[in-house]
Parts: C-alpha cells; sequence; structure tokens
C-alpha cells in the first residue's frame, strides 16, 4: 500500500512491516557510524597536517610522580 502526503515535504512513503524496518533501521545507523568514522578520522588528519592539538587530547598527569613520564610526538 502506498500513500502520499504533501506534509513537511514528504512526497510519498510505504507502509512496511517490522522486519523490513529492521533492516533498513540497521542499514541507516551502519551509514551513520561509518560517515561519524569518516568525519572523525578527516579531522585528525586534519589537526595532525595543521600540526594542531585537539581539546580532547590535552593530558593532564601530576609533576610529582617520577615515574611517569610523557612525551608528545
Amino acid at each position: 500500500m502506498k500513500l502520499t502526503a504533501r506534509m513537511h515535504g514528504v512526497e510519498s512513503f510505504k507502509i512496511i512491516d517490522a522486519q523490513q524496518a529492521k533492516l533498513i533501521n540497521n542499514y541507516r545507523n551502519t551509514k551513520f557510524k561509518l560517515l561519524k568514522t569518516n568525519a572523525a578520522t578527516w579531522y585528525n588528519k586534519i589537526c595532525r597536517n595543521g600540526q594542531l592539538t585537539p581539546k580532547y587530547v590535552n593530558i593532564k598527569i601530576k609533576a610529582n610522580n617520577a615515574m611517569v613520564s610523557l612525551k608528545m610526538a
């Protein structure tokens, strides 16, 4: 059964069963994770090429501990 609706720019949509919806959601979630990973990789590459250190990389270690040494490459 195909229904048409003009609400919010939706031209048409198709009613599907739960099994198909599960596959579609799995595909969309996997695609979203892939795009998010690609964006993070690109961001890290740009920071590395520009010799920038993103805020999430900042590590604080107490200077009193002589056993710990941190070298940022």
